[in-house]
């Protein structure tokens, strides 16, 4: 009596996994990225200067705000922090404080990579997904999309989002680094991945200058990631497609 192979929740067999496995291994061989772009040796500061034009005051730090790096704006003449009346049941402040700041800039983050096709790259983060089993929740309105030095993942996600993007696109490149940024209004940042690892931060000027100007016009906001054509949501796809994308991609 012959065994009937057991398939998965995307239709495939044991047979048909293995195969996978094995193709796309055979194919991740031979992606070669400049290392020199990561950085290496001494490297500048890490901080990165928003151009002025671009900075929009807004939040804690605002000039005079309670968490404002400058100081709180000084009291009025004649007024005093002792004339502040506290409620007797301070649970009311919790009902009356807002969840989120609405005037809070949009985050951002962007997973530059060595692969020439956004199709193929969304396979690749496709499949470092399979080999957690899934269990790694991606984040919501994430996408990979073109550039002229290397299609990138990218989303409007918090800051631990983008280390999980991050991770899971160096995760299926294996040995071949990837950058992340992630900025949120003047603040910026750039980390180095690498199968799967977090290898440090890096300078964001550094690293922006050896890549395509329109991915810096994504990340500073002069471009809208709404507007970019052809973006691919890896999660949305299967693993069979997925091994499809990232062979129609290394055949470009």
């Amino acid at each position: 009596m012959t065994a009937t192979p057991s398939n998965g929740e995307n239709g495939e067999s044991d047979r048909d996994k293995a195969k996978i496995d094995a193709e796309f291994e055979a194919m991740m061989r031979g992606i070669d990225i400049d290392d020199s772009i990561l950085g290496s040796g001494d490297e500048p500061p890490t901080g990165y200067a928003v151009p002025g034009s671009l900075r929009k005051p807004t939040g804690p730090n605002t000039p005079g705000s309670a968490g404002s790096l400058t100081g709180p704006t000084p009291a009025t003449p004649g007024g005093s922090g002792d004339d502040v009346e506290v409620p007797d049941d301070l649970s009311t402040l919790h009902d009356s404080a807002p969840a989120e700041d609405p005037a809070a800039p949009t985050p951002i983050a962007i997973v530059a990579t060595p692969l020439a096709s956004a199709k193929a790259l969304a396979g690749v983060v496709r499949l470092a997904l399979a080999a957690e089993d899934d269990r790694t929740p991606f984040p919501e309105g994430a996408v990979t999309a073109q550039a002229e030095t290397g299609a990138i993942l990218t989303g409007h996600v918090d800051e631990e989002e983008a280390h999980t993007l991050a991770r899971l696109v160096s995760l299926g490149l294996q040995r071949q680094g990837v950058v992340m940024f992630w900025r949120r209004g003047d603040r910026m940042i750039a980390f180095r991945y690498r199968a799967g690892r977090n290898e440090g931060e890096t300078s964001p000027a550094l690293v922006l200058g050896a890549l395509a100007g329109e991915v810096e016009d994504l990340l500073l906001g002069v471009d809208a990631l709404e507007d970019l054509e052809e973006t691919y949501d890896p999660s949305s796809i299967s693993r069979l497609e997925a091994v499809k994308w990232i062979a129609g991609g290394r055949r470009k």
